[in-house]
């Protein structure tokens, strides 16, 4: 059956002063309506379609807004109004409900939230009749912005995985997850369409937009291969919901509203210890790391103890990943993970001295580092399957996998994760790497859970769901500040809120612009709602190889666009200038937000210019040499593992510093004035109006990292040597007291490591410097005579409160 959704109209945090919230009853001209400030539904009486009004002006932006349903079997429709809690926060809620001749009757819920723009769709089936239902589908469509100029209309899509994101000015596009429509020239203002998943439980989304004749046509649909079984006599409200802003323009906007929406609805949490891993799968692998094979426990303490040598652990703490990578059949540690299994598979990972989890665990915390392992997701053993036969799907080891589902050659379904006995196993393997210190899984081959016919003990159960608790006993069992990686995710947005990463590249150790892209352009949800991952890098891989330019365009992309870091290198097997380099990006930026990609919709294939506003007047702005001849950057996975035949070259990249940012500018103001500070080449690119293009001439490969303050009538800080994002890491609290005429901060110092601030007297005069547990010392800048340089040294390291003070 195809079932729909209604509509349900939310906040987006950031917009307006708590408004008035008004409801209509029947009795109003129109039907059946709901509003607040921004926008207002309109239903008809029979509930055959509904319409979205911009408040704003007046508009008309969404008209023949429908949920579809087969058969068609509805014969009556009455409405009734109720307070609510929501994602919206506190507001009211219409339900409009439809009576079917079968006996089912079909809740269409709105809710409205006391400020905001978007519109949420929930659903809720009530089943009167003699015989149990099962819903597999629900959606939404409708026609938006008829009788618009659709001039300058582009498309992005909210894919996830390792699918390409790109923007398009394609007539149609179709995407899982989320899409925007975009329109609207430059100077003359834009209108934007986000549409996609809300709250995800059990179904899978996929969105399409088609730009018609004078109007956009969309459509969402809730879809699961099993669905959810409804039993007769009984009613379920439906705990996967839709998202529709039709309201705010501003393209950046509206997607960053989507994905802060996105992560309240699905209570995700991310304040996990984000740490730099050492990978030792592809440390060993001829194609990565091509180093000592220590993927095993023994070889983790030493991994940890080589990194404490080099010194690395001053700057951040790390991880040290063990994959017990096995493809043994028909047995293996599979569906087992205990301490006995992990000694025997493959060749035995856990080897004395640290034959247990517990062991492993202890010497890792001894040396400094945090044990993070890999599970192959629902890969099959063939002795614990028939050992545990009531655990398996279908409560049957023998049950064939229909083609071409038979990953690994397994020729039948796999483990049951929403049956009591195989779930309490879990919460015991969970337990004991707990307990050994385990804080972070990386699930590999996660389409062995996806199990597309069912067979699960709890009959209610989707396929969806079912997958999805595979990652919520893993959060829940090693804690809710660990790590829960899906690598090459196949079911969306799907888990958000029971994972904290998405692995969305194939197996690679290098960075090309098509990865940064494809990262970057989910800039939305990055950090947000979940922390992308391009898998594990390699500086010895990095382009160009002959300058350090590609070592720190690596790491400075990888910052930039991504949240997670994992090495395929031993520390100590790489020179002091690149562990340097790598010093510079750890700790790992964990702030709720990553940068935009100013440059998106300008009709460049790849983005070069990402913005990170960190505060008003502070901007971390990324310049990216993507510029490659004789060949194009390479794509596919059999490409990318191969040397690079094109030659990078060298290029301006520029970007308006005032120019709007739905046009591609930074939307700064034109009557200020910035200082800009290049970090990786130390140097004052200068003082700029806010009406200025800032243009640079990058070398080949070149990824520049510059800071951008509004210039203060005071000394004010631009930059620091610590971290590429130049002060946002180290630095906190820094003021002028202009009583005193004295700039004063505290910075986070590396034991026995000068570190500089750079400061911008803006026409004072300095008169000297001091710090609490720090040598301090300041000189002029030589870059420029308005510049100073404080410098700190200290031998404990830790946080240092410092002062300038002036004449």
């Amino acid at each position: 059956m195809r079932f729909l959704m209604a509509i349900f109209a939310g906040i987006a945090a950031n917009c307006m002063a708590a408004g008035s919230l008004e409801v209509g009853d029947g009795s109003d001209i129109k039907g059946i309506w709901i509003e607040n400030a921004q926008v207002r539904v309109e239903c008809d009486r029979d509930a055959a379609h509904a319409r979205v009004i911009d408040r704003r002006d007046g508009s008309l932006v969404i008209d023949d807004l429908s949920w579809w349903m087969s058969p068609p079997l509805a014969t009556t429709v009455r409405a009734e109004s109720s307070a609510c809690y929501g994602t919206c926060g506190a507001g009211k809620e219409l339900r409009l409900t439809r009576v079917r001749t079968d006996g089912l009757e079909e809740v269409l819920i709105v809710r409205l939230g006391r400020i905001g723009s978007f519109l949420e769709i929930g659903f809720k089936i009530v089943n009167h009749g003699g015989a149990d239902t099962r819903v597999m589908e629900f959606g939404i469509q409708g026609r938006g912005f008829a009788g618009h100029d659709l001039g300058g209309y582009k498309t992005l899509d909210g894919e996830s995985d390792g699918y390409a994101t790109h923007v398009s000015e394609d007539g149609k596009r179709e995407a899982y997850n989320n899409l925007l429509a975009t329109f609207g020239l430059p100077g003359q203002g834009k209108h934007s369409l986000v549409i996609g998943g809300l709250r995800y439980q059990e179904f899978k989304r996929h969105c399409e937009i088609s730009r018609m004749a004078g109007h956009l046509s969309f459509e969402v649909e809730a879809k699961d291969p099993v669905g959810k079984l409804v039993k007769a006599g009984t009613d379920y409200q439906f705990q996967d919901t839709i998202y529709i802003d039709a309201v705010t323009d501003n393209r950046f906007e509206a997607l960053e509203r989507y994905g802060k929406a996105l992560a309240q609805a699905n209570s995700v949490d991310l304040t996990v210890p984000n740490l730099p891993a050492i990978n030792l799968w592809c440390a060993q692998d001829k194609r990565f790391g091509d180093s000592t094979f220590r993927n095993n426990t023994p070889g983790a303490v030493w991994v940890a103890n080589d990194a404490k040598k080099t010194g690395f652990l001053k700057y951040s703490a790390i991880a040290v990943r063990l994959e017990p990578d096995d493809y043994s059949v028909p047995n293996n540690q599979q569906g087992w993970w205990d301490d006995e299994h992990f000694q025997r598979y493959p060749s035995g990972q856990f080897l004395p001295p640290y034959e247990t989890a517990a062991k492993w665990g202890a010497a890792m915390n001894e040396a400094g580092a945090t044990p993070f392992i890999y599970f192959q997701t629902a890969r099959r053993s063939e002795d614990y399957c028939q050992k545990f036969p009531e655990q398996m799907l279908f409560k049957d080891p023998a049950r064939a996998r229909p083609q071409p589902l038979d990953w690994f050659k397994d020729r039948y379904w796999s483990y049951d994760f929403t049956e009591p006995g195989f779930m309490q196993h879990m919460r015991a393997v969970y337990a004991n790497l707990r307990g050994a210190g385990v804080r972070g899984i990386k699930f590999d081959y996660p389409e062995t859970g996806w199990d597309c016919i069912g067979g699960f003990d709890d009959a209610s159960a989707t396929t969806g769901s079912a997958y999805r608790n595979i990652f919520n006993l893993a959060l829940d069992g090693l804690g809710h500040r660990s790590e829960v990686q899906e690598r090459l995710c196949i079911a969306g947005d799907l888990t958000l809120g029971a994972i904290t990463t998405m692995r969305i590249q194939d197996d690679t150790d290098k960075l090309y612009p098509p990865m940064v892209t494809k990262a970057g352009l989910r800039w939305y949800k990055n950090r947000v709602a979940v922390y992308y991952d391009l898998d594990v890098k390699n500086p010895n891989h990095a382009v160009p190889t002959d300058s350090i330019d590609g070592v720190r365009a690596m790491f400075t992309m990888m910052t930039v666009v991504s949240a997670r870091l994992e090495l395929a290198n031993y520390l100590s097997e790489l020179t002091p200038q690149v562990r340097r380099v790598i010093s510079r990006v750890v700790p790992l930026y964990m702030g709720p937000r990553s940068a935009r990609p100013v440059d998106a919709f300008d009709g460049r294939e790849q983005p070069q210019v990402f913005d990170l506003e960190i505060q008003a007047g502070w901007h971390q702005l990324t310049f990216y040499n993507t510029s490659l001849e004789g060949e194009s950057w390479p794509t596919e996975w059999n490409a990318v593992i191969n040397p690079l035949h094109g030659r990078l070259v060298p290029a301006k990249v520029s970007v308006d510093l005032g120019r709007a940012t739905d046009d591609g500018g930074l939307g700064l103001d034109t009557n200020k004035r910035y200082h800009v500070y290049d970090f990786w080449n130390d140097h004052y690119v200068g003082l700029f109006r806010g009406s200025d293009s800032l243009a640079q001439d990058l070398r080949a490969g070149e990824a520049r990292m510059m800071s951008v303050h509004e210039a203060l009538d005071h000394p004010q800080f631009l930059s620091t040597d610590r971290h590429v994002l130049q002060g946002v890491v180290d630095l906190s609290g820094c003021n002028w007291q202009p009583r005193q005429k004295r700039l004063v901060g505290t910075s986070r110092l590396v034991a026995d490591e000068p570190y500089t601030v750079v400061i911008a007297s803006n026409g004072y005069e300095a008169k000297d410097a001091s710090a609490t547990t720090a040598e301090a010392s300041l000189l002029a800048n030589p870059e420029s005579r308005k510049l100073l340089d404080l410098t700190l040294l200290s031998h404990a390291g830790g946080a240092v409160d410092w002062q300038v003070t002036f004449k």
